[in-house]
């Protein structure tokens, strides 16, 4: 199956501790569990039984803007609402959602239109509803895998784990955009996104803002009842432009806050967005890059792609599971994964990292438990996968990692994950052993991936397990002295265990990562702190192009 993390769309949430205890002190929540507790009642009594529901709600209010080119082309302010119901049915041990071996789990859902404006009798009427047809799809799908499963599939291993009643309620966030606000952000993203207009070879330079501001309830039969806000706002500055033979180059810039209010002044956006221009149009005259297997340093922000897609994707628990998947480090508990000097750990608790904001911070997931720290591995060893309330072989309860967006079933998911490297290098003696690997594999050159844009992985049997980062600012280090040289069309290819063997050395500054990882639980914020690191052997491979005919006639504007 294929994972893939995009940098360009993130979210951030922002929580206040609020526990509520006795009375539930919001309206709307507690008819959501009345409702729930109605229905459940009612359907725990029906053949085949439920034993287990719980209802996600999320309401979204967003502010948008776009300009291009110096002009504003996307203008929106809007509200939404969904509902998605959890509906188990058998039990614990045997229920619908059982895996049959050899075949593919299905993301299984009941996605409804939730109302905007909250009425009792609305709300109430829907969640009905939409429940009647969860039951009946669940109890349709569990007397199939009932009478479909052999004697020699069975397995002691449990569909869920029961999880803890909880209780935590934030208070509405009171967090807006003005409409005073929202002309200024207007303004500036109009003046940033016409600075792509000064060479013709732009064919897209967009800035944009946009503010979202969600209310996500979650109430289950085992007495969870959960309030939380999840706020995220951002400029994003977007341009591509066309070398002399065609081909496209894209880079962008992201700059993230929990309240609008503190995201970076005109001054920094302009700034940023020069910078973008100024490196695109050096980009399109760089060389195209030959395919290469050769020693590389990764960046920080490179490294935690690196590891986002060739680590984190094969330690979410729900895949050790599914027969149909590689199950790359299943059998690798208590055995050395990474150098000894390497460990990594993820804690969805953390909300900043010097002063940035992480976008895999939460408090509860979306399936009601408390994320928690959770170390995966300590000095090179494996010891812990990430996990949902699907039990694995050996990992038998939630971690709190059982994510997804409102559209789809969670399953384990990425949420911060930090890279910690015990002996540390200085970024000039990385260089160094990155030039003298060069010299003793009689290469010319070695690379610096500095940025990249995303990357994907495939982690299913049915194709190679190998994964996909896209670098987007690369530069060829030279054994013989010569000045860096900035090549483009490069991207960074590979299986993991090969990988992970060739990793030497970890640098002494750390830095982030951002994103936004799709998969099949949808798009969940994540991100990973990671210090640079040196590979002793990376493979690259061109890049796919896209191409266009350059215009007849010059620009307006110039």
């Amino acid at each position: 199956m294929r994972r893939k993390i995009l940098l360009f769309s993130s979210l951030c949430m922002m929580s206040w501790s609020l526990m509520a205890s006795g009375t539930v002190k919001d309206k709307e929540l507690e008819t959501i569990q009345t409702e729930l507790n109605r229905e459940f009642k009612i359907l725990s009594e029906q053949s085949p039984a439920v034993y287990y529901m719980d209802y996600r709600v999320e309401s979204r209010q967003t502010w948008y803007r776009n300009a291009s080119m110096g002009q504003i082309t996307g203008s929106n302010m809007s509200k939404q609402s969904f509902f998605n119901p959890t509906v188990r049915v058998g039990s614990a041990d045997f229920d619908n959602t059982h895996l049959i071996k050899g075949k593919r789990p299905q993301n299984a859902y009941t996605l409804k239109q939730y109302p905007i404006e909250f009425d009792e009798m609305a709300v109430r009427q829907l969640l009905w509803n939409a429940t009647d047809g969860a039951y009946k799809k669940a109890a349709q799908e569990f007397r199939f895998k009932k009478n479909s499963i052999k004697v020699e599939d069975k397995t002691s291993i449990p569909d869920f784990s029961n999880t803890k009643a909880v209780e935590y309620i934030e208070p509405v966030s009171p967090i807006t955009v003005s409409d005073e606000k929202l002309q200024e952000f207007e303004a500036m993203v109009k003046e940033a996104s016409a600075l792509f207009s000064q060479d013709k070879d732009f064919t897209k330079g967009n800035v944009n803002f946009r503010f979202e501001k969600k209310r996500k309830y979650f109430v289950s039969s085992e007495n969870q009842l959960l309030a939380q806000n999840y706020l995220t706002a951002r400029i994003m500055i977007q341009g591509t432009i066309r070398s002399e033979e065609g081909n496209q180059m894209s880079l962008h810039h992201i700059m993230d806050a929990f309240d609008p209010n503190d995201l970076p002044g005109k001054d920094s956006v302009l700034n940023a967005t020069k910078q973008v221009v100024a490196k695109l149009i050096e980009l399109k005259n760089a060389p195209i890059a030959d395919p290469y297997s050769g020693p590389a340093i990764l960046s920080p922000s490179a490294a935690g792609v690196f590891f986002h897609e060739i680590f984190g994707h094969r330690i979410e628990g729900h895949r050790l599971k599914d027969e149909t998947n590689g199950q790359t480090f299943k059998s690798k508990v208590g055995e050395m994964v990474l150098p000894k000097t390497f460990s990594v750990t993820f804690n969805p608790q953390i909300k900043t990292y010097h002063g940035f904001d992480l976008n895999g911070y939460y408090k509860y997931d979306d399936q009601g438990v408390e994320g928690g720290e959770v170390k995966v591995v300590e000095n090179g060893v494996l010891n812990n996968f990430l996990m949902c309330s699907s039990p694995i072989e050996g990992f038998t309860t939630s971690n709190g990692h059982g994510r997804g967006d409102i559209f789809r079933t969670p399953v384990s998911r990425q949420s911060n994950m930090f890279i910690e490297v015990t002996k540390k290098y200085t970024d000039e003696q990385l260089r160094k052993m990155l030039i003298k690997e060069c010299k003793k594999q009689k290469l010319e050159y070695g690379y610096y991936f500095k940025k990249v844009t995303g990357g994907f992985t495939m982690t299913g049997r049915f194709i190679p397990n190998a994964f996909n980062v896209t670098p987007n600012e690369v530069y060829k280090v030279y054994v013989d002295g010569r000045p860096d040289e900035l090549v483009r069309g490069v991207d960074l290819i590979g299986t993991p265990l090969s990988m992970f063997s060739k990793i030497e050395a970890g640098g002494n500054t750390e830095g982030l990562f951002n994103g936004t990882c799709g998969a099949e639980s949808g798009g969940v914020p994540v991100a990973t702190v990671s210090p640079a690191i040196l590979v002793g052997k990376i493979e690259t491979q061109k890049k796919s192009q896209k191409f266009s005919t350059g215009p007849i006639l010059t620009p307006p504007g110039l």
